[in-house]
Formats: C-alpha cells, structure tokens, sequence
C-alpha cells in the first residue's frame, strides 16, 4: 500500500502554463525533508528534481497535503512525461506518469515502468484546474483520479475523503527525526469545535517592510511577493502552534490555495517558491507567526484562514499581493533604487508621446 503519495497535478493550460505543480500527501506528522520529486520525459531521462521540505498538516483524519510549485513541467509529449516520489533515504515510493507510460532509464526509478494515470489535461485546460484523487480512504490504492477540475492546492480535493488508519503506518522517526518534527496537538488539546482564533494582521509594520506604506488605502494590508509578512494569532486555549496549518486563498474562491504547515523554527534553506510559515515567538496563548509569499504567487486578493485539527478559522480581511521589484527572486526585480523610485513608487510622472 502507498501511504505518501501524490495527491493533485497540475502540468497543461491554456496559453502560457501557470501554477504547474504537484501535490503530496499523507499521514499527518509525516516530515517530507530530503524527500524529492523526479521528473521524467518519456524517455526515461530525468529532466528536473524538486527537493521539497515541510510536515504534513492534520487537515482531515489525520491527513494533510502540500502542493509544490514546479514550473516548466513537461505535457506528456510522446510518450508521456513521469514522476517519482523518493524518500529521504533514496527509496522510491511511487513513479506515476500521463497521457503514456514507460520505463525509467536512470534516477530512482530506473528500470522501473510507470503507472499511468487515467486522467489528463489539454492545451484548452483552465490555468486553475488540475487532476486530482477522489474517493474514500487512507491510502493512494484506495482513491482514483479525476480532472481537469478546479484546484485545491494545498486542500482537500472535492469528492475525497480521508479516513483514519486502525493502525499507524508512517515510518518510525530517528530520536533525531523526532526533535525535528513539529508536535501532533496533544491529548489536552483544547477541542477544536470549541476554540477560538483572533488574528493581528500588523498592517502597520507589514506595509512598511513591503514598501507599500505609501498607499492610500491604509485598511487593506497590502504585500509584495516573495517577501515575509508577520501575524500573531492569540488563541483561547494553549495549543501547539505547529499543529496549524496556514492557507492562502486566492479571491474569488475558484482560484488556487496555497497552504503551510506551521514549523516550529524557522527553516534552514527557505525556498522562494514556496510559502512557509514558522514560530517567531511565543508569548503565553499569543504566536508571532512568519509567513513567506512564495516568489511566483499570483497576483491579486487573498484570503488568510487556518487549520487546526479538522476546523478552518476564516479570517476576514482581505490582503493584496504584488508584485516585487525589490526582490530578486521575483521576476519583475529592479535592481537600481532610482528606477524603482521612478517606476514604483512614484506616483506623478511625465509620458512621452509622438516625436
């Protein structure tokens, strides 16, 4: 039985492809560092590996999911275009493919041929669907795929649902893995039907590290990609804080979700594609909270709301992302201070016309 797995994929739409990506999921608690994806051509030949990093959040059942944003992900040209889960220690846990299968010529999964997925997406596919697992379990075999449909990044796919294991399968930690690994919520945990979150967005101190201070509108809190922005969550009852998970939302709710499980410091190397979260400081029920925009973020009106156990805390206002030419992991960055002055933050200028 597969019990990490993938979840949703994203490779193909309309015009330019956008939010390509693969999501993984899993038994809560599962710490996918020095876990990686594989990506295949149909050849055989490995084209990219995505290293990725985070502990699976307890979203439904004791199961989570995080989607990985992997840009430039292969259609499945000719003989379809594959992927491998491999574990921290080398072992392949799964070796999928789309629209064809084949065997692997080198990389973890060579010599091993492919499963392929009874699903695929077109060049007319919206930029916002996906193909995803629906069903009923706790265990890939238990599911079967679906799409394209509208994506749940980072969330549960609409039409599965996760069930909880009789027995705990997730591989046994290290006594070194297990200092690593953000806590599950203890026995006392408060009850999460019967708990309360309120939110302090730090409007004030998160717009002038964003260098959109200057904006008029000052209710709205207004970010810049690729970028961190600082929120404290005061709870009503004590919690571990890295059993939560944060997700953003695009606005309207059709578009993608990104979500983070909370780590309990802040990671060693933080990718810019990816949207973190980590414990800044605690003071009594209160957590000071980091959150990092991923680089490639859309831009547009988000949602914020946390997950804790099997409830959703909807926040309810609304944050703006733009884009950043102050960082150079953006695709927009400018690296000269008298452009970015003339360009971005100056709001009166001439425009030159005719000859």
């Amino acid at each position: 039985m597969t019990e990490v797995f993938f979840n949703e994929i994203h490779y193909e739409n309309i015009l330019f492809d956008r939010n390509e990506g693969v999501e993984v999921a899993g038994p809560t608690g599962t710490d996918l560092a020095g876990w990686a994806i594989h990506l295949y051509e149909g050849n055989g030949k490995v084209y990219n590996i995505k290293k990725l990093d985070g502990v699976l959040p307890n979203l439904q059942s004791g199961f989570g999911m995080i989607f990985f944003y992997i840009p430039k992900m292969k259609n499945g040209e000719k003989h379809g275009s594959g992927l491998a889960l491999v574990d921290n220690e080398g072992r392949l846990r799964q070796f999928l493919s789309y629209e064809g299968k084949f065997t692997a010529e080198e990389g973890p999964a060579k010599g091993v041929q492919s499963v392929e997925i009874h699903a695929k997406e077109k060049s007319t596919s919206s930029w916002s669907s996906s193909l995803q697992l629906v069903g009923k379990g706790s265990v890939y075999e238990d599911f079967t795929w679906k799409g394209p449909v509208p994506s749940s990044y980072g969330g549960l796919n609409k039409g599965q649902t996760f069930v909880a294991k009789r027995r705990h399968v997730a591989p046994v930690p290290t006594p070194a893995e297990e200092a690593h690994t953000p806590a599950h919520p203890p026995a006392h945990a408060a009850d999460p039907a019967k708990l309360t979150l309120e939110i302090n967005m730090l409007t004030e101190e998160n717009r002038a590290a964003h260098n959109t201070a200057l904006y008029h509108n000052t209710e709205m809190l207004v970010l810049r990609r690729a970028n961190d922005f600082k929120i404290k969550i005061t709870s009503s009852e004590d919690i571990d804080p890295t059993a939560m998970a944060l997700r953003l939302a695009v606005i309207p709710g059709k578009g993608p979700k990104i979500s983070a499980s909370i780590e309990r410091e802040k990671p060693a190397n933080v990718d810019r594609k990816q949207f973190v979260a980590y414990v800044a400081n605690t003071q009594g029920k209160t957590y000071t909270i980091i959150l990092g925009i991923p680089a490639d973020a859309i831009i547009g009106s988000y949602t914020l709301s946390a997950i804790y156990g099997n409830h959703s805390f909807d926040f309810s206002e609304p944050i703006a992302v733009l884009f950043n030419p102050w960082a150079e992991a953006d695709d927009v960055y400018m690296p000269d201070p008298a452009q970015r002055e003339e360009y971005v933050n100056n709001e009166n200028g001439a425009i030159w016309v005719g000859s």
